[in-house]
């Protein structure tokens, strides 16, 4: 029991305080003596929900607006919001919902966002008003849409006296080898530029050798990883005429890297088929992707 003693007050402190009665929502009332008790809470002291339908919404700058996790967004369907120079902190959870008409000016800090009309691979793409829609890839683009490809090395042109038969480095020289990284890479292109043909079955290819490893400076075909071979299918013909004029362009499909390939690697273009006479010229061109 607490007695109030010469007219003096009493000060209590606790950390909380617990009261018989209590129904959860209520509010701790006092009597006419002192007396409190737990009572329902008097009209109007909870606010109703703000109704804004068909209203104009002015939120001044400097304001902060935080909607927490679980609360249902607000609704602005049909009217006007100005949110400019205010913050709004959507927080893990919340679920906003923004009708047509709607223009969200920055959105930043947010891991994943989430559109309709969407179909995977798109990308998302802006109009001359700035309106974004779910879009396909531009072409060579990435997301399905084509794949970018990058020239690792060229040769020539160059007249390739007498090309002989046997397999050969490209102009029986060591001096146009190049040291690439094709680590990620899975296909490879050859396109050469002739201007003067070869014997009619001669060819050219490419092959590579590793850097390091116990077959380091050891050159295999770049598409079946055969020691000192021919590619398979990764050459491109040398002899398609006597003189064309102007330059032509014959180019390879795309070929899989052997695998020992997708990695340091030096690289060099062999030729052969010649018949020791011939003087093909030309250039030639390796594309990987």
């Amino acid at each position: 029991m607490l007695r109030q003693l010469g007219g003096g007050s009493v000060v209590i402190q606790p950390a909380s305080i617990q009261l018989s009665g209590s129904i959860s929502g209520r509010v701790l009332t006092s009597n006419l003596n002192g007396v409190a008790t737990w009572q329902p809470a008097p009209a109007g002291s909870v606010p109703d929900p703000l109704d804004i339908s068909g209203a104009m919404i002015d939120i001044l700058s400097g304001v902060r607006a935080t909607f927490n996790s679980g609360v249902e967004a607000p609704s602005f369907s049909g009217n006007l919001a100005d949110f400019s120079g205010i913050t709004i902190d959507i927080l893990s959870g919340f679920q906003g919902r923004f009708a047509s008409g709607i223009i969200v000016s920055q959105i930043s800090g947010v891991t994943s966002y989430q559109m309709s009309g969407a179909i995977s691979g798109r990308v998302l793409t802006s109009d001359l008003s700035g309106l974004g829609t779910w879009q396909p890839p531009p072409a060579g683009g990435g997301g399905g849409g084509g794949v970018r490809s990058a020239l690792i090395h060229k040769v020539g042109p160059a007249v390739w006296t007498n090309m002989p038969a046997a397999i050969t480095e490209y102009l029986a020289t060591t001096n146009n080898r190049t040291h690439v990284d094709l680590v990620g890479m899975t296909t490879f292109m050859l396109v050469s530029n002739v201007s003067v043909a070869g014997f009619g079955t001669s060819q050219i290819a490419v092959q590579f050798a590793l850097v390091v490893g116990a077959t380091s400076g050891v050159y295999r075909s770049m598409d079946a990883d055969l020691s000192g071979a021919f590619n398979t299918s990764g050459y491109v013909s040398l002899g398609l005429g006597t003189n064309f004029g102007p330059t032509i362009n014959i180019y390879t499909a795309w070929i899989n890297l052997a695998t020992a390939a997708k990695d340091d690697i030096t690289i060099r273009f062999v030729g052969r088929s010649g018949n020791a006479t011939a003087d093909p010229n030309f250039a030639v061109s390796l594309y990987v992707r």
